[in-house]
């Protein structure tokens, strides 16, 4: 078994798309008026699922709503890399929730927020 696709919800695509671009996801060209959008998948890793929240709705009949703890976690190769990113997202007024941190567990860490408050950690191992 692997899990092969995570999922967000957006209220937006585009906001979305510009935040996961930075993290170093790439996406498709897409209509404004498209509800469900993957990341291409270029190194045979994981595929990030972005689902409008009308989309989500109309399928569950609930409205989203991000947990308090991060919806998954993102491995890069260097703490340099993890630093890089966190300015990037701040300077697109994206919140970093955590900055970058050596953790007792080994690695180090961040934790971002994406514009609809999912919470995605980022990571090296040291």
């Amino acid at each position: 078994m692997k899990i092969n696709k995570v999922a967000v919800s957006s209220k937006d695509l585009t906001t979305s798309v510009k935040f996961y671009q930075i993290l170093g996801f790439e996406f498709p060209e897409f209509e404004e008026d498209e509800q469900h959008l993957e990341s291409i998948n270029t190194n045979e890793g994981s595929t990030l699922m972005i689902d409008t929240d009308k989309l989500l709705e109309e399928i569950s009949h609930m409205t989203p709503r991000p947990g308090s703890h991060s919806a998954f976690a993102i491995e890069y190769s260097t703490k340099e890399e993890v630093d890089k990113i966190a300015q990037l997202l701040e300077g697109h007024n994206f919140t970093v929730f955590k900055q970058p941190w050596e953790a007792f567990w080994g690695q180090y860490y961040c934790i971002v927020e994406d514009p609809y408050n999912h919470k995605i950690d980022l990571y090296v191992n040291l």
